[in-house]
């Protein structure tokens, strides 16, 4: 994974962790964030993004739990144009306002969604392999990216 960030991130990055930690997996992206210091942007991205474009970044990374079709806890990394309403992820039209607004003030700014596959979207715990995934994306990330 590491080796595929490395490729997928380029210059300043800046990190957005996405989720609702209330409904198990999807809390992921949030987890995450707060884990290694990151903007935290809970179910409400588009409250950050001034926060964001402040930091004028070459790259940004939004972190949340997707559903891709793929096996609880597989990792992908998606572009930004993979991210549209109805898409990939539980919070698709915040994400795609999120998208739009980045590259509309941004214009040369590249967006990647780090995606986690949920296995459950119940209760406030993660499931055992999305919980393996965020750990092997906060190791991937620890040394990789400076905190914001």
């Amino acid at each position: 994974m590491l080796e595929q960030l490395k490729n997928t991130l380029s210059g300043k990055t800046v990190v957005l962790g996405v989720g609702n930690t209330d409904k198990g997996d999807d809390g992921v992206g949030s987890i995450l964030a707060r884990k290694l210091g990151f903007l935290d942007a809970g179910v409400s991205p588009e409250n950050f993004l001034e926060k964001v474009v402040a930091e004028a970044p070459d790259t940004v990374l939004i972190i949340d739990a997707t559903d891709f079709d793929g096996a609880p806890g597989e990792v992908k990394i998606f572009d930004a144009a993979d991210i549209s309403p109805g898409g990939l992820s539980t919070h698709a039209l915040s994400l795609e306002m999120t998208r739009e607004y980045l590259i509309e003030r941004l214009p040369e700014v590249k967006v990647r969604l780090l995606a986690i596959q949920p296995a459950s979207m119940e209760g406030s715990a993660l499931s055992p392999a999305v919980r393996e995934a965020c750990d092997e994306i906060e190791r991937a990330l620890t040394g990789f990216l400076p905190p914001a």
